[in-house]
């Protein structure tokens, strides 16, 4: 099989640098790229889509979505008083970096957001019913409750996910041949789950609402990453297959992708991309695309000093690992150019041998 072209799938990252970060002192400004990513970036999946019972959100029509960063963050500045917001994202930075979790991290973010444009009432509320044995228990929690109206409330899910496509050949849907890097999950779990139990928890007698509640609706933002050179996957060559699993799948034709291969084709695949440096990404930079100021450039590294490395690391644990791939600017900041799982030779065989859970 011939690998793909690096065209075939079009780099988000461009468009979001230019857009939003276009000097190195914006983009120093850390957490703001994350924040930017989960208002700004593409839906991951297609609202208007059977599959998803037109319970997916969009980001409301008020909110600011001005050429350049700056006048972004004034407008959001201007919701409140300057010298409170500052205070709460001073505290918010503080306490980012004490997160595991990118689920959390997410969460934390997007209500710094929502509070303050004024659109929060309330944030991870959890729902209790009492056990008949005395006792209570928690039997969900409402990501967040926004301001529908002045006396309504609209429920909001968030999910920020990371999907690998390796069909399995098993007579699964077409979101379950999503899966999670870690074989914990599928897109279509994800989704299931957040349709059938967490959107309707407001209509559980427990949930005691301060408003009546108008809707409830899930706001999805992710990566998802297709096969190069796999040769026990069906080929995935370019555009008009794309368009094809969008529209079979549900999937947003603009969402954010990557690639993912085997270790053993990394080096192939480093080729066509004209052997840029890579970065391996922590769980909790996965969000928004990368960059490296001049003076940590030494992160960046070519394939080969990587190869090594990530072999030993997968002896030990199994799972892909999430690498950035890295040009320098003029400016000497490196910025992220495309995204790439690189997984253990046999991750797609453990996949198909059901070495997943349900989600």
């Amino acid at each position: 099989m011939s690998a793909p072209p690096a065209c075939a799938i079009r780099s988000w990252q461009a468009d979001f640098y230019q857009r939003w970060f276009s000097s190195p002192a914006l983009l120093l400004e850390e957490p703001w790229p994350a924040l930017a990513w989960l208002l700004f970036a593409p839906d991951l999946l297609d609202a208007a889509a059977p599959a998803w019972q037109g319970r997916l959100a969009r980001w409301p029509s008020q909110a600011p979505a001005p050429a350049t960063l700056p006048a972004w963050r004034q407008a959001l500045l201007s919701h409140s008083a300057p010298q409170l917001l500052q205070q709460a994202w001073d505290a918010l930075q503080t306490s980012l970096p004490q997160q595991t979790r990118l689920g959390r991290q997410a969460e934390k973010l997007l209500g710094f957001y929502l509070a303050a444009s004024g659109q929060l009432q309330a944030q991870g509320v959890q729902v209790r019913s009492q056990l008949p044995q005395g006792g209570w228990r928690t039997v969900g929690e409402f990501d967040f409750l926004l301001y529908a109206s002045a006396d309504t409330l609209l429920h909001w899910e968030l999910a920020t996910k990371f999907y690998l496509y390796a069909p399995l050949q098993n007579g699964a849907a077409a979101p379950d041949y999503f899966l999670g890097p870690n074989l914990a999950d599928s897109l279509g779990a994800k989704m299931r789950k957040i349709l059938q139990r967490q959107l309707g928890l407001g209509q559980l007698g427990a949930a005691q609402l301060a408003l009546p509640l108008q809707a409830a609706q899930a706001y999805v933002k992710g990566w998802l990453f297709y096969p190069w050179r796999v040769a026990d996957v069906e080929d995935f060559s370019g555009r008009q297959e794309l368009t094809a699993l969008c529209q079979s799948t549900g999937l947003s034709p603009a969402h954010c992708r990557g690639w993912w291969c085997r270790l053993s084709d990394w080096a192939m695949l480093d080729a066509s991309l004209g052997a840029p440096h890579w970065r391996l990404l922590p769980r909790l930079r996965w969000l928004a695309p990368a960059w490296l100021a001049p003076q940590h450039a030494d992160q960046a590294r070519p394939c080969h000093a990587w190869a090594g490395e990530l072999a030993q690391q997968f002896a030990q644990q199994a799972m892909p690992q999430l690498m950035a791939a890295m040009q320098p600017g003029a400016d000497g900041v490196w910025r992220e150019c495309a995204r790439v799982f690189v997984a253990p030779d046999d991750w797609l065989l453990r996949a198909r041998a059901g070495e997943r859970g349900a989600g």
